[in-house]
């Protein structure tokens, strides 16, 4: 969140990365082959369709649109669905996916996303280095106390903070409601931007971003709804 104000406060001695609890893998190869299978599926298709053909999946839609057929069809088999859409959301934070404008819209390539899969470019992600006597209680406790830290390092009060909360609870209700991942309705980076602006009307809403025709469209009048009853 600090990059994303254009902010370098070094290591925090906060985070997971820092602690030591987090180390750093290449996945490059599993990136290879989620950017493949959107690459060969002509940049059309969400996560949970990716997930469906590298893992093999002969779902009504992978066998309509022959995907069933294509080189990357089952190449990732070696992991289950679940780990793929987790993995998809790390690319797509990452900024290797974007999601493309459209009534339905998909997962197409960014620049950097096209270098990975030519091979010019490499993807580490972090990998989770806890006890796993740690319950995910303890573990969304502390991602919580991390998540307040780096925003109070940003300048937000506690009405900005209670906001963020307030949009990331509204994007996992509408997520949940269209059967897609969270990252799929707004980025953290949109969510980050509406508490930075505030915006009360539809116009300016749309300059919020990652704000599109369709998410305008699809989104203002319920993320408008949660900033002002929030800010009152």
């Amino acid at each position: 969140m600090l990059t994303y104000f254009g902010e370098d406060k070094g290591p925090c001695a906060a985070c997971d990365l820092c602690g030591g609890a987090a180390v750093l893998v290449d996945e490059t190869v599993a990136a290879r082959k989620l950017l493949s299978a959107a690459w060969r599926t002509r940049q059309r298709f969400g996560a949970h369709h990716l997930a469906d053909v590298l893992t093999g999946a002969t779902s009504e839609i992978v066998t309509r649109n022959r995907h069933n057929e294509l080189p990357t069809f089952g190449v990732g088999n070696d992991k289950p669905k679940a780990w793929w859409l987790t993995f998809t959301r790390k690319c797509f934070a990452s900024g290797l996916l974007e999601e493309t404008e459209g009534d339905r819209p998909g997962l197409q390539l960014t620049e950097a996303g096209e270098a990975v899969l030519k091979g010019s470019e490499t993807f580490m992600i972090r990998q989770d280095n806890r006890k796993q006597g740690e319950t995910d209680g303890t573990r969304s406790g502390r991602m919580r106390e991390r998540d307040r830290r780096n925003m109070a390092d940003m300048g937000m009060d506690e009405q900005d903070q209670q906001l963020f909360e307030a949009l990331k609870h509204l994007r996992r209700t509408l997520a949940a409601e269209e059967g897609v991942a969270a990252f799929m309705i707004f980025a953290d980076r949109s969510l980050i931007d509406m508490v930075k602006q505030k915006p009360a009307t539809r116009s300016e809403f749309a300059l919020v971003n990652g704000v599109g025709e369709r998410k305008l469209e699809a989104y203002a009048e319920a993320f408008l709804e949660v900033i002002g009853e929030t800010l009152r």
